[in-house]
């Protein structure tokens, strides 16, 4: 099968480079002849170039609406089935998710993810859910695991500095549903709720609600503040999860790597280090301490592709995610997630009373996730768009 892999090299510290080599590797020990073409400027002459290609992927559906010049989608009009991988909500870039013809297919990582595309994003064919396999490895390094610390790589907006900006930047009801909403996701993530964060926004934004803050806003495209409101919101979950992993921490050794987090520097706390973030191609060394990383999930039945890289490294990790409350992932390891038990710190204390034992957990959980989400079996599932 001849592939093509698009790729965007804008993106905060870079990661299709390095997705687009791991996913090449395993398309090439599958016998796939594969491709990488930069999403440029000189795109759409390179992609015509090449000799046919049976199916090309991108990353969050960057590319699924380029047209060409009479105006037609050019995956229709070159018959080149394009599978759309995402791992972001569909509220950030609504653009990317729009694209309905018969030769693009949006997969998401996420159950939510795809059901909110399919509920505000109509189109002829579904959008779909699909368990990822880990593409990330395993990981050929000479690397010694050592040092008693955690590791905490996260990107960081600041919740005070993100309501500052609401108030002070935003109209009167627009700020206050804002913070009224990003309120009850708090509340509903310290209450350990199984209950998408952006399903409590739907429920908060009501018709009447809506059609407010279109007034206030003087905005007749309800559609765009639909997904902009949704955007505001969805980065609350994110950001409170990670502050409340190092305000918890406090007394315990962490390393975090990542922006955003100056304020936090700032407490001069010895217990926490703080380190800039390279581009992802140069990570692999985050996951070799003796505790291994607190990840934090984009949602509730999500899992982070940092969690699968500390699995491709052997690493040790915990989550946040409570995708283990599915029938996706087996319940023996509700250990390895932190908030199944309902306390970050009790699940500290077991990792470093024992880390050879958590980390000895977080293997089995790399080989069992492994037979039960492979690769061949994605290679099958997307092999299917071929026929079309």
């Amino acid at each position: 099968m001849n592939i093509l892999l698009i790729n965007w090299q804008q993106g905060e510290n870079n990661p299709f480079d390095y997705f687009n080599s791991k996913i090449k590797d395993n398309f090439q020990l599958l016998g796939g002849i594969v491709s990488i073409i930069d999403l440029d400027n000189n795109f759409l002459s390179n992609l015509k170039s090449h000799s046919k290609f049976d199916l090309a992927f991108t990353w969050q559906g960057l590319g699924s609406d380029i047209n060409t010049d009479d105006g037609s989608n050019i995956w229709e009009k070159m018959e080149i089935p394009l599978v759309c991988l995402h791992g972001d909500h569909p509220c950030h870039a609504p653009m990317n998710h729009m694209v309905d013809n018969s030769y693009v297919h949006h997969i998401y990582a996420a159950p939510n993810f795809a059901q909110y595309s399919n509920t505000y994003f109509k189109k002829s064919h579904p959008a779909l859910f699909y368990q990822m396999p880990n593409i990330l490895g395993p990981t050929k390094s000479n690397q010694i695991r050592t040092g008693d610390f955690f590791v905490f790589p996260k990107n960081l907006d600041p919740i005070t500095e993100t309501l500052k900006t609401w108030k002070t930047n935003l109209k009167p009801q627009t700020s206050q549903f804002l913070i009224e909403a990003a309120e009850k996701i708090i509340a509903n993530y310290e209450l350990n709720l199984y209950k998408d964060h952006h399903t409590t926004i739907d429920d908060l934004l009501t018709r009447e609600k809506l059609d407010q803050l279109k007034f206030e806003n003087n905005i007749t495209d309800e559609v765009s503040l639909f997904h902009t409101l949704h955007a505001f919101l969805d980065k609350i979950y994110r950001n409170y999860a990670a502050e409340q992993v190092v305000n918890l921490l406090q007394n315990y050794p962490l390393r975090i790597y990542g922006r955003g987090w100056d304020r936090f520097k700032e407490r001069n706390n010895n217990k926490h280090e703080y380190f800039a973030f390279d581009s992802l191609v140069n990570g692999d060394f985050q996951y070799y301490s003796n505790y291994g990383i607190i990840d934090i999930a984009p949602s509730v039945d999500a899992l982070h592709d940092r969690l699968l890289r500390a699995c491709a490294n052997n690493g040790a990790f915990i989550s946040n995610s409570l995708l283990s409350r599915t029938s996706l992932l087996d319940s023996q390891f509700d250990t390895l997630f932190y908030r199944m038990n309902n306390n970050l710190l009790d699940t500290v204390e077991r990792i470093i009373t024992s880390p050879k034992e958590h980390l000895d957990a977080c293997q089995r959980f790399s080989k069992s996730y492994d037979q039960a989400f492979s690769f061949y079996n994605f290679y099958l599932f997307v092999s299917r768009f071929v026929s079309i």
